[in-house]
């Protein structure tokens, strides 16, 4: 959609943010990544989901040019699943970093790129899952390229506000 029909993604962009902030919510653009078998999808998806963001004066987090990145300085990264559109637990990371880096505006490096799950079933009956299972060499070069990008990427602000007034007006503070 974003790509075939950015006027239309547009449109519905700026009603589901208005309906969002209507219930106290403030939406997060998730720019996606183009398919394995069409890398050309990205600038399309970036162009479109940067100006939803710009519109609506909200944050975007810049996936798809992560994966962009990583793909590049690594060809043989398995980002994608079998289906060539979904992501495989690395792009799944790399899509989780950074989210991380967007939001909280840190770096997501020590991360763990293991996630154990206990979840209550019965009473004295635990149900442990483990949906990522990657290992540090795995983490350590998509924690690196989701914050290059997420910080190269903050010189897009909502509206054009500097780093600092738009830190302070989300509450985050200023890192620098």
């Amino acid at each position: 959609m974003p790509v075939l029909h950015p006027a239309e993604t547009l449109k519905y962009a700026a009603l589901l943010v208005g309906e969002a902030r209507k219930v106290g919510a403030e939406p997060v653009f998730y720019m996606t990544w183009a398919y394995k078998a069409d890398p050309n999808m990205q600038p399309g998806l970036a162009a479109t989901y940067t100006k939803a963001a710009k519109d609506a004066n909200c944050l975007l987090a810049p996936v798809g040019l992560a994966w962009r990145r990583a793909l590049k300085e690594d060809p043989k990264l398995v980002l994608h699943a079998k289906d060539g559109k979904h992501p495989s637990p690395q792009g799944t990371y790399l899509a989780a970093s950074v989210f991380y880096a967007t939001l909280l505006r840190r770096d997501p490096a020590g991360l763990p790129g293991r996630l154990v799950i206990d979840t209550p079933v019965r009473p004295n009956v635990i149900q442990r899952r483990t949906p990522c299972n990657l290992t540090t060499a795995q983490v350590q070069p998509l924690q690196t390229v989701a914050w290059k990008i997420v910080e190269e990427f903050q010189s897009y602000r909502p509206a054009g506000e500097p780093r600092e007034k738009a830190d302070d007006q989300k509450g985050t503070g200023n890192r620098e």
